[in-house]
């Protein structure tokens, strides 16, 4: 399994779209929600960042995905650079093949 966490935040761009124009633009996330949500890809949360979560990483919004393998994530990438995602929002992403503490410890103590 593969895990892909992706953090954003909104540009000027995004917050100078009406109401009606941003409406017009959740449809189309919403479409393309709809098409990548599948027994490969399922989207596990979304979080609206607290402000004074401690070490806040500057990020309101996080979604985690799960997803059986990279070209399944790839098709999220694909997707919100289709719908011009990039263009309203500033985004970054974390991913890789899940594994457990030991994995991640052994890796940082071997840098």
């Amino acid at each position: 399994m593969y895990l892909y966490v992706e953090t954003w935040n909104p540009k000027p761009a995004w917050l100078a779209l009406s109401s009606d124009d941003r409406g017009t633009f959740i449809e189309r996330v919403q479409g393309l929600l709809g098409s990548l949500i599948s027994d490969d890809l399922q989207l596990l949360g979304c979080v609206i960042s607290d402000d004074d979560t401690h070490q806040h990483g500057g990020y309101q919004y996080v979604a985690i995905w799960r997803a059986s393998d990279r070209d399944q994530v790839c098709r999220i990438e694909d997707g919100t650079k289709k719908i011009g995602w990039h263009d309203y929002f500033e985004q970054v992403n974390h991913g890789s093949v899940e594994t457990g503490p030991e994995a991640v410890l052994g890796h940082m103590l071997n840098l």
